[in-house]
């Protein structure tokens, strides 16, 4: 925000005042001031200070430091005096506070401060935090009030539409099938997104539900029975094949056999089958097993080609 915005006079003293008024809201500044917070005291409370704590700036005139989100149960998130005020002296700047009867825990007035400004601050405080806890924890702050200075819940919904979802949005179809399967589907899939969030590149799961998932696929029983058999015992087990289908809004695929049986499925159903594979434990090393006795599928060969990392036993 520049200085006409904030209504600073251009003379020395505004001029000072205004510097340090923007630098409680510069992204270098304030990541500066979290990471010596986190490494000082580990604080990982520190989210739900910033949602139930007043931002009120205050002056230490003995440490020349300005503290925010103040409580006094914690160490002090403190700004140097001299890192906001630019290429103006530190004596300078004192005599203005003297001329202007700035003392002691003197109050910087932020009345202007806006949702997306205190934003930053959750920013800098989130990359202290797991990656994998991210995305639930956003879920959930969104979700509630409880304990929140008025406006706090503008600042999660801010950080989720503009930095966070890009990565830690469910994709539409897993979103769907956890409205569809309930109970520990939901969890299961929760579990994947966390892993491929965290251990895999992004959009992982968007290049492998539209790349693989909404193609029709061509299944052999004489060259893949196995597979072919661990995929229905997947969809029995599921339980998918008694789900309501609404064929008109669910997007769908076919799966073709030697047969000349084909099946239609909805793909987020197609989704579900092919991650309980690739992921669940008990399917994985049956899968394993198989594919001691029988070629790979095109599907998976494509699959292990596009993401190595899913070669490994343990994801």
């Amino acid at each position: 925000m520049n200085n006409i915005s904030r209504g600073i006079l251009p003379d020395t003293a505004n001029m000072a005042l205004g510097m340090i008024n923007q630098g409680l809201f510069d992204p270098v500044h304030v990541s500066d001031a979290v990471s010596r917070y986190m490494l000082k005291s580990n604080d990982y409370s520190l989210l739900d200070r910033f949602d139930s704590t007043e931002f009120k700036p205050t002056l230490h005139m003995a440490t020349l430091t300005i503290s925010v989100f103040s409580n006094p149960l914690a160490p002090e998130l403190t700004f140097k005096l001299q890192d906001l005020i630019g290429n103006h002296s530190l004596a300078d700047v004192l005599n203005i506070f003297e001329k202007k009867q700035i003392s002691n825990h003197y109050i910087f007035p932020t009345q202007s401060a806006t949702s997306g400004e205190l934003a930053v601050y959750y920013l800098a405080a989130i990359e202290h935090f797991p990656a994998s806890h991210i995305g639930v924890l956003a879920s959930w702050k969104r979700s509630t009030k409880d304990s929140m200075q008025f406006g706090r819940e503008r600042v999660w919904d801010i950080l989720w539409h503009n930095n966070l979802k890009f990565q830690n949005a469910y994709h539409p179809a897993i979103f769907l099938a956890m409205n569809r399967y309930k109970g520990p589907m939901s969890i299961f899939l929760q579990q994947v997104t966390s892993f491929v969030i965290t251990h895999m590149k992004p959009n992982t799961l968007h290049a492998m539900y539209d790349n693989t998932v909404c193609t029709s696929w061509k299944l052999k029983h004489t060259f893949t029975p196995q597979f072919i058999a661990l995929w229905h015992q997947v969809m029995l087990d599921s339980a998918m094949v008694y789900l309501p289908k609404d064929t008109k809004n669910l997007s769908m695929s076919s799966i073709s056999y030697q047969t000349n049986l084909i099946l239609f499925m909805c793909n987020s159903d197609k989704f579900v089958c092919l991650l309980l594979i690739l992921f669940n434990k008990s399917y994985r090393s049956r899968l394993n097993t198989i594919l001691k006795h029988e070629p790979m599928p095109p599907i998976l060969a494509d699959i292990l080609t596009r993401f190595p990392l899913l070669h490994n036993n343990d994801c």
